[in-house]
């Protein structure tokens, strides 16, 4: 089955942040689900998107009969670009609201499912209690709880170090450097369009995001969380400490979780070459589980 060529359109919060939305739709055997994707920190929506073999789980899941977003999160892309100690987990979270709001009148669909990688799954956790009344089913890739890997934990401190000295709201990202060592097995083209893209479109990051990771990291509570929950991780995860994964899972409020371990995946599952296929796959399998 054919996708339809994506859409793009804008939508305005509150505070007057506008963000970008990418849409695709099959062209027929709609199944009635919509479903949002957020990207994290390091990268914005187009890892959702890649372009190359069958690598696009936007196109994946609009193939399957699903209608497909995917959000520009403020200060990154095409989307507005405010004050970088601005952009933190608590306001990207308000922000989803009248992207919600935005996809249940485009898709006349009453509760969406949602997806978020790393900072993007933090996100969720908050949303998922705010506006539980929009939500359907919710997947988290590679989403930190309450304790940082060692390794990430790490570089976080070292980020903030350097970014304390400069005084900037919007830094080098570098996170694609010697990616090669912590990728399980890959595509060198896909790595290749990644960095590209690293390079040309989302070379300076917000720090505001890495400032309230390091803040508010042991402040979630998903036992407030109601919204049915995948949790997805790497068995070689960076980012994710495994057995704060496991409190997640424990801490869910919802009766309806699971908790997949992609074998020989790192961090970015989108980019390598077995782990691209289970994530769109599990993507898909938990939002029309029944």
């Amino acid at each position: 089955m054919g996708v339809r060529e994506a859409d793009t359109f804008f939508v305005k919060t509150d505070t007057g942040q506008e963000m970008m939305i990418v849409r695709k739709q099959p062209p027929d055997r709609h199944l009635k689900q919509a479903i949002l994707l957020i990207h994290g920190s390091g990268f914005g929506w187009r890892y959702w998107d890649i372009p190359l073999k069958d690598y696009s789980v936007m196109d994946y899941l609009a193939g399957k009969g699903l209608d497909v977003y995917a959000v520009e999160c403020r200060g990154y892309g095409q989307s507005s670009k405010p004050a970088g100690r601005d952009i933190t987990l608590a306001s990207l979270a308000l922000d989803l609201k009248p992207v919600f709001e935005a996809i249940r009148n485009k898709s006349r669909i009453e509760r969406i499912s949602v997806a978020g990688h790393s900072s993007g799954g933090m996100i969720l956790l908050r949303s998922a209690v705010r506006y539980r009344e929009f939500l359907h089913r919710m997947i988290l890739v590679g989403s930190p709880y309450k304790v940082l890997n060692k390794d990430f934990h790490d570089f976080l401190q070292n980020l903030i170090a350097i970014t304390d000295q400069s005084g900037q709201d919007y830094i080098q990202n570098v996170h694609h450097q010697g990616l090669e060592e912590r990728m399980g097995p890959h595509d060198d083209k896909v790595l290749a369009w990644y960095k590209n893209m690293v390079d040309t479109e989302y070379s300076l990051i917000p720090i505001g995001v890495f400032l309230s990771i390091n803040e508010r990291a042991g402040s979630l509570n998903a036992a407030e969380v109601r919204v049915p929950t995948l949790v997805f991780n790497g068995s070689a995860e960076y980012v994710v400490d495994q057995d704060d994964a496991l409190t997640l899972l424990k801490d869910l409020g919802t009766g309806d979780k699971g908790l997949i371990i992609e074998p020989d995946s790192y961090h970015l599952p989108f980019l390598e070459s077995r782990a691209h296929a289970g994530l769109r796959e599990s993507i898909f399998y938990w939002m029309t589980k029944t």
